[in-house]
């Protein structure tokens, strides 16, 4: 981010800062319910509100207690109590802890105090509270900032800022000369630590006005604008601008009338051509045919209703139209009469529902609204009769995944959704996630959800059923009876940074790896660890799961685990938060954590934002060059441009639109590819942007690019554009209207199994392409709900050709669930060149051209369910396997059956269980490990090693089976244990391992462009693998590596995992022995070791 800043000479504000708050008391020692505070020190008492960068000081504190020191467990600093301005103290903030005696050391960011709320003062003394809390205690032991500077006073916290309000050195207003696009430029001098809004409104001579904001500006050229199309035929041709606001992050504002601005620089008011097309006054007529009487719908059968709509022209479309129960159907006669189709749906809520649709142009917005009451009368409650579970009882059982089959019935309704309630869920069952073994009105709804004996009852519970007529009704019901686990929120947790600092000087991506230490006595284990910026936003980490392989495990004796993970930023994170860079703390969110471990405030993370670095687009070029593309002739314009200054890590093109278009239709955005990689000695980068303009309507069209400078979106308006001499416009030559529509000539279906045959044929008289045919499946019982995109009960399937026979089998497409089966009909949509305009042949159309009316089977068979293992276990298990002298083989089997498609893949784990070895890898069953049977029964089986010198407790566990249909079905390690009475196996040796694995050396040279990793072992013993991590998220988090001999591994094919610009952290494995021995980034540089690659993809930044 580029900003201006002028120095503010303030010689008071000067006397105010000063380097540290030393400790020198001259009074007695502030003692509060048996603390005493007998020192603090701030490594700065002065901090800068105005300063871009957020600063920080950090407290150091020496406490004694008459009490036990041990007992202290927590604490905070707050400048506004009431506001909930905290820093949160941990243990993890105590230092040098004796049994009467502490030191507390904590960073306080100013962003975290909101800058001790300074408003409109120059300087202020932050006051303050520090708060003590030990064991038993029920409230905390406070220290206001009085008592604590009295007695030392250089421990007061003064907070500054400018406030000088924005500087407005020019302002110019320009007019595009060939079009009403119009560029409002600003400069602005800038005191403070930031621009925050620039805004203004401009007025027609009618008095009607327009807002144009933009918040947390960027510039790439140190000057800022504001850019507006405007559209004289809806708005006229005179225009005068009033109310400027500039204002900056500390609130300091400068705001111009039209009078001043006028006055001060001589630009107030402009003025733009008149079209020479004709302007419309209205965009449609309409007439509603055959209404219902009294505008009441029957809610007991399917209902359809039409509109006939004659349109202005053949430009005009018509927009979102909806029923608010489904979607309705445009049906052309001719480019200028349209009949709108609408089915409503039985079995819905009794109440009043509107008929809607819009159009636009760039300058007029019409809409229709009719409201219509929809009858459904019946007001039985939905039913619940009986509700089965897949265990008797639930006796202290850890985590496992419950099955339920839940007999119900609905009434001139069908289920929305079947809630447990008090069970602590609650557990939501909706059409998507259930089975069914009768229809969605009345039958078995069968799920599986994850159960907790902790946290979930189900000995007695309430459970909820919905209706589609959003009427509902509880019942009180008993369950499988459950003894809760036994569990104790134990769970200590430490965290280790590999570095407090993200800079993104030179990189545009910046990461920091930390491990996470925890302990417990009763397994209370880590399943979810985040990491969050004030209190709230999330940031990017690596995942940490003790029950996941890929969790990030490095090493666990049962009772103590350590994990490895990293946190990644690009400096546009924090942006979106109204953070520019500096420092700032973090939060710990996690399940199981004790209040006293919950925050890291012992220091302030940093963050060093890119350079300010000017950044021009020095080249730009159109092709075709125009100025006039017939758009009939060319399907593509490809912009090229070029760059010097600063990265530019991604690029987009804009097209400008009207304000009354931006409701209706997405901003026209279309992304850039880099062509030529930037280069670190020339500065340039170039890109290559392929814009669809085929068939685009006749318009002259205005463009600015969209840059990702260092990551920061900076937009490089058209009037930098203009001013550079580069494009900034061009001129299409659309197709002319011939008055004629799509017509359909033929329409068949018939059914077979699950196969769905259409036959199809279209005509096209118009002067337009047509390339794409979409025949949507939806479904007629079931409405869509929530956003017209969203289509949620519509799914389909495409062709590009005007007329054939194809089949669809409708168990492959996505969203055909269960509630489909039966209730399905199907229409045609052909999206147009034109904006918003879709041909499309409605359902009732189809069906009386239909010989076969659309008459679908209710008995087709879609596979839904995910496999299900059976039973599983190690055949002809032995009380231990003895691997002294030479390794043992074991033979696992896996009974599996599949309803449909047949089993596909089965993922599992093998598990130490003592505390003197980890290992923790997964292994794999395929489709092809078949020994007997078929794939919709049959027996697996797989061999698994225990090489020599393996010695421990294993436990094998499945944790998910996936069908041919990609259904899948999960288990955790307690549901393996109802499946397998030989699932844990142990492995003895009566010699210890002669040669124990360790690393010796890791190297990392490029090699022909590449990173090549080697890493050697000081030993020649067996081992099973060396697996290597890298701090990403990707489908790869962990690498095998490849023998090379003399002990060595290595790996140099970076160039497939897709990996972005940036540095990337390691952490390797050893197998050896059923034992896993790993070293996490940070354990890599203790032992001095590379712990780290910098991998550059010139493609992705």
């Amino acid at each position: 981010m580029n900003y201006k800043y002028s120095v503010l000479t303030v010689l008071f504000l000067f006397a105010l800062i000063n380097g540290q708050g030393s400790s020198s008391s001259g009074t007695t020692n502030p003692t509060v319910k048996g603390f005493t505070m007998t020192s603090i020190n701030l490594s700065k008492t002065t901090l800068n509100a105005s300063n871009p960068l957020s600063e920080s000081t950090t407290f150091t504190v020496d406490l004694q207690y008459t009490g036990d020191m041990a007992t202290l467990y927590k604490g905070f600093f707050s400048t506004n109590i009431d506001n909930g301005w905290y820093i949160y103290l941990t243990t993890n903030n105590f230092f040098n802890v004796t049994a009467n005696s502490a030191t507390i050391q904590f960073c306080v960011p100013m962003n975290a105090i909101q800058n001790c709320d300074i408003r409109h003062e120059q300087s202020i003394q932050c006051e303050y509270v520090i708060g003590f809390r030990t064991v038993g205690q029920s409230t905390y032991t406070i220290f206001q900032s009085p008592i604590i500077s009295e007695a030392f006073p250089n421990s007061v916290l003064t907070i500054v800022q400018n406030l000088m309000q924005p500087a407005l050195n020019s302002f110019n207003i320009n007019t595009h000369q060939v079009g009403s696009l119009v560029t409002f430029e600003f400069d602005i001098s800038i005191f403070a630590s930031g621009l925050n809004k620039l805004e203004l409104d401009v007025y027609n001579s009618t008095g009607e006005y327009v807002t144009l904001t933009a918040d947390k500006p960027t510039t790439s050229n140190g000057l800022y604008y504001l850019e507006y199309l405007v559209s004289a035929e809806g708005t006229g041709t005179e225009y005068y601008v009033d109310n400027l606001l500039i204002r900056d992050n500390e609130g300091n504002a400068l705001e111009l009338s039209t009078g001043q601005l006028q006055q001060k620089y001589n630009s107030s008011i402009f003025k733009i051509a008149k079209s020479s097309t004709p302007a419309l006054s209205q965009l449609y007529t309409y007439v509603f045919n055959n209404p219902p009487a009294n505008n009441s719908v029957s809610g007991t059968q399917i209902s359809t209703f039409t509109f006939n709509i004659s349109l202005a022209d053949f430009q005009t479309a018509i927009l979102n139209p909806t029923s608010q129960l489904s979607l309705c159907s445009t049906y052309y006669l001719n480019s200028t009469f349209v009949t709108l189709y609408c089915d409503i749906p039985p079995n819905q809520d009794d109440r009043t529902y509107e008929f809607k649709w819009t159009s636009a142009n760039p300058y007029i917005y019409q809409e229709t609204t009719i409201e219509y009451k929809y009858l459904n009368d019946n007001q039985e409650l939905p039913v619940i009769s009986q509700v089965q579970y897949s265990v008797e009882t639930i006796d202290q059982l850890q985590p496992f995944y419950i099955e339920t089959n839940i007999t119900f019935e609905t009434y001139s309704a069908y289920l929305r959704y079947i809630s447990f309630t008090r069970v602590n869920g609650p557990y939501n069952i909706g059409l998507p996630d259930v089975q069914y073994g009768g229809s969605i009105f009345s039958g078995v709804a069968s799920a599986s959800w994850l159960l907790d004996s902790y946290t979930n009852n189900l000995t007695e519970y309430t459970i909820l059923i919905s209706d589609s007529k959003y009427y509902a009704d509880d019942f009180k019901l008993k369950g499988p009876v459950t003894t809760p686990r036994y569990y104790s929120e134990d769970i200590q947790l430490t965290v280790e940074f590999g570095s407090l600092v993200f800079d993104f000087t030179n990189s545009s991506m910046a990461k920091i790896p930390f491990t996470i230490t925890t302990s417990t006595k009763y397994n209370d284990i880590l399943t979810e660890f985040m990491i969050l910026y004030d209190y709230s936003h999330e940031m990017d980490i690596g995942k940490v799961d003790y029950n996941d392989v890929f969790g990030g495990i490095m090493t666990s004796n049962l009772t103590h685990t350590t994990f490895t993970s990293w946190i990644t930023l690009k400096p546009n994170d924090l942006l979106e938060h109204d953070f520019i860079g500096g420092d700032f703390t973090i939060t710990f969110d996690y399940e199981g954590y004790q209040n006293s471990l919950h925050y890291f405030t012992t220091k302030c993370l940093t963050l060093i934002p890119p350079p300010a670095q000017p950044t021009i687009v020095t080249n730009l070029q159109l092709s075709p060059s125009g100025p006039v593309i017939d758009s009939t002739q060319n399907d593509f314009l490809t912009l090229q441009f070029q760059t010097k200054g600063a990265n530019v890590n991604y690029a987009s093109v804009v097209f400008y639109q009207t304000e009354i278009l931006h409701p209706l239709h997405d901003q026209p955005v279309f992304p850039c590819e880099i062509e030529v990689p930037y280069s670190y000695d020339t500065l340039e980068v170039e890109y290559k942007c392929n814009i669809p303009i085929g068939y685009l309507l006749t318009q002259t069209v205005f463009y600015y690019l969209k840059l990702g400078i260092n990551n920061v979106e900076t937009p490089i308006y058209n009037s930098i554009l203009q001013s550079s001499g580069l494009p900034s416009f061009f001129e299409i030559q659309g197709p002319v209207d011939n008055g004629l529509v799509p017509t359909i000539q033929q329409f068949e279906t018939s059914f077979s199994g699950n196969l769905l045959n259409i036959t199809y044929a279209i005509d096209n008289p118009t002067t337009l392409p047509l390339n794409l045919i979409k025949f949507y499946i939806f479904n007629r019982n079931v409405p869509y709900y929530g956003d017209y995109y969203e289509k949620l009960s519509v799914t389909s399937a495409e062709r590009t050709l005007l007329n054939g026979t194809f089949e669809i089998n409708v168990c492959d497409l996505e969203g055909f669930t269960f509630d489909f089966i039966g209730n399905f009909g199907v229409y045609i949509s052909i999206p147009s060149p034109l904006p918003g305009v879709n041909y499309e042949f409605p359902y009732d159309i189809l069906v009386n051209m239909d010989s076969n009316k659309q008459q679908f089977p209710n008995t087709i068979q879609c596979d839904y369910s995910g496999p299900r293992v059976v039973e599983f276990g190690i055949e002809d298990i032995k009380p231990y396997y003895d691997s002294s002298s030479s390794s043992q083989n074991i033979t696992v089997s896996f009974t599996i059956t599949d309803d449909l498609t047949g089993f596909s893949l089965l993922q599992g784990t093998i598990r130490s269980n003592t505390s003197s070895t980890f290992y923790f890898v997964d292994f794999y069953v395929f489709d092809s490990d078949l020994v007997s049977g078929n794939l919709n029964n049959g027996i697996y089986q797989v061999n698994i090693t225990i090489p020599q010198f393996s010695n421990g407790t294993y436990i094998i566990s499945v944790i998910s089976v996936l069908d041919q249909n990609f259904n899948k079905r999960f288990y955790t390690t307690q549901n393996a244990a109802f499946l397998s009475k030989a699932y844990v196996f142990e492995a003895y040796t009566s010699l210890d391992n002669p040669s124990i694995p360790s690393i010796q050396s890791i190297t990392n040279t490029i090699v022909s462009g590449e990173n090549n990793i080697v890493v050697t072992l000081d030993t020649t013993s067996e081992i099973s693998s060396i697996l290597m991590g890298l701090s990403t998220n990707s489908d790869t988090p962990y690498i095998g590596l490849t023998p090379m001999g003399s002990n060595s591994y290595h790996f140099n094919a970076f160039d497939n995992l897709d990996l972005s610009t940036g540095t990337y952290y390691i952490n390797l494995c050893i197998e050896y022995s059923l034992t896993l021995k790993c070293y996490s980034s940070l354990d890599l540089e203790q032992l001095g070791f590379t712990n780290n690659i910098y991998y550059y993809n010139p493609y992705i930044q």
